[in-house]
Parts: structure tokens; sequence; C-alpha cells
């Protein structure tokens, strides 16, 4: 079953560097774990009971988490569609479907609080099985993608990201890494790109994942610029919100520096306003937080 689950993976690869080529090429996952979606299962379900609205609208002939996920993606009106219709509703009825949404997105919340808050549940099947691990981050992905940065539901579900990530790199710091880098990072790298707003947020999902030493975040930063390609606004962008974390761990050391300066002068030389106000916002954190400040101080 194993072999067979491998070249479904392998067949399914249209690019050498795309994520499911990444999860093929990976371990073997161990041959007894628990799938992720028997964990969450009875979470999601306790959850969704609560809720009249939308225990209505989950369809029960699939598997609840995905159901769960569909109806956030197509009936919360935040999900990055217009959901106006045709106009001529009444005043009372727009006000009982607008408290259906709030209903059905507070429940919503509360499923991805309930995951993030018993996530350590699924640390083991995570960690032993990359499938797995790749099944749970494209179920729950869209949340990232289709509600504004302002939703409570995208909230949520970056609070359930971060919170896995922190639990799977205490488990597993090497294969937690890898998995950022080479399963979630494609997907994240092109809302980085789409989504200006969102970008501390996900760089936050980013180095949850990461090994907090200089060396493995200045690996994922440079795995982060092949991702984004030669799009150097975005990933100045990304590196003036990362750089603030990197200062919290106290890990602007020498090399780490050495890549934030060099970007933070050419986004110095950029025509464009908001390149440039990236650069000061790296070279301010440097100068604020790094006992090399003296030295960035004269190269401005």
């Amino acid at each position: 079953k194993t072999a067979s689950v491998k070249l479904q993976l392998l067949k399914a690869v249209s690019a050498p560097q795309s994520s499911v080529g990444a999860l093929a090429s990976m371990q073997q996952p161990a041959l007894f774990v628990k799938p992720a979606a028997d964990i969450m299962r009875p979470l999601v379900l306790s959850v969704i009971q609560e809720s009249e609205e939308l225990s209505k609208v989950v369809d029960t002939r699939k598997d609840v988490v995905v159901s769960f996920m569909e109806q956030c993606r197509e009936g919360l009106p935040d999900a990055g569609r217009d959901r106006s219709g045709g106009g001529g509703a009444s005043a009372a009825g727009a006000a009982s479907q607008g408290a259906k949404m709030r209903e059905i997105e507070e429940t919503s919340v509360r499923v991805f609080e309930t995951l993030a808050n018993r996530a350590q549940l699924l640390v083991d099947t995570l960690t032993k099985s990359p499938p797995e691990f790749w099944k749970v981050w494209t179920t729950f992905f869209p949340a990232l993608t289709d509600f504004s940065e302002a939703s409570p539901v995208f909230e949520s579900a970056v609070f359930l990201f971060k919170r896995i990530g922190d639990l799977m790199r205490e488990a597993d710091p090497s294969l937690t890494q890898q998995l950022i880098t080479d399963v979630g990072m494609p997907a994240l790298a092109k809302e980085l790109v789409r989504s200006p707003e969102k970008r501390e947020c996900l760089c936050e999902i980013i180095y949850s994942y990461t090994q907090e030493d200089t060396l493995n975040h200045l690996m994922v930063l440079r795995a982060l610029k092949e991702k984004i390609g030669d799009n150097l606004p975005v990933y100045i962008s990304c590196l003036s919100c990362l750089i603030s974390l990197d200062a919290q761990l106290s890990l602007l050391d020498e090399h780490l520096l050495d890549l934030y300066v060099y970007y933070a002068l050419v986004a110095m030389q950029s025509p464009q306003p908001r390149v440039r106000v990236a650069g000061v916002s790296i070279l301010s954190t440097i100068t604020t937080c790094s006992s090399q400040h003296h030295t960035i101080v004269a190269l401005i």
C-alpha cells in the first residue's frame, strides 16, 4: 500500500520543484500511523454540533473535516467571493442572513481554535508521515488564501498553523523544517506575492516550522528567495517582517546581518517608495537590536 501511495504521488508531479514531488521524495511514512482525519474528525464534529446553522449546511455524506472547509470557502461572505445576489432581499431577510453568517463564522473560528488547542494529538502522525502532513496542510491552507487579513477565520487559521509548527518543531526539528521548505513554502510564496497585507502573518508561519538558530534561519531565507524568484520587492518586504522575528530570538549574527544588510541596501536604491521603506525598516531594526549598529549607521 505504501508503494502504491508513493507511486501516485510521483505520477502527480507536474514540475521538478513541486510540493508533491518534494513529498514523494521524502522518507517513507511509518507503517502504523493514525490518520490525521481520524484525530480531527471528533474534534470538528463536536464544535459543529453546537451550531444549528453550520450543522444544517455541512454535507454529512462527506468527511466532516472536508465538508467543514468546503462550507467555510463557499458559505462565508468573506471568502473572496461576491455574494451580493440580486439585491431584492428585504431588510429583515438580509438581517436574518447576516445573523446566520455570523454564527457560521464564529463556529468556524471555534473549530480552528479547538484544533489548535488539541494540536499535540496530531504531532506524532504529522512527524511520522509526510503524506499526512500534506493532507492537513492542503485541507486548511485555503483558509489562508480565501479570507481577508482582517477576517477572524484567517486569524484563527494562522493560529492553528503556527501551533502545529511549534509543536512539530519541538518533536522533530529537522523534518519539520524540511516540510515547510519543500512542501509548504511553494504555496506560501504564491500567497506572499498575491497578498501583501498578509505577509507578516505568513512569515510568522514559516518561522514556526524553522529551527531556531542562525544557520537554519539563513537556509530558510535562501529557500524563500528561491521560491519567490526574481520578485525582489516581495522578498525584501518579507525580510522586513522576518528580521523582527530574528531580532526577538537574538539571532542577528554576522551571517544573517550580511544577508539583511545586502538586501536593505538594494532596497534603498529602488525607485519604488514601498521597497525603500522596507529597506529602511530592515536597517532600523538592525540599528535598534544589533550590537553592530554603528557599522550600519556608517553605511547609511
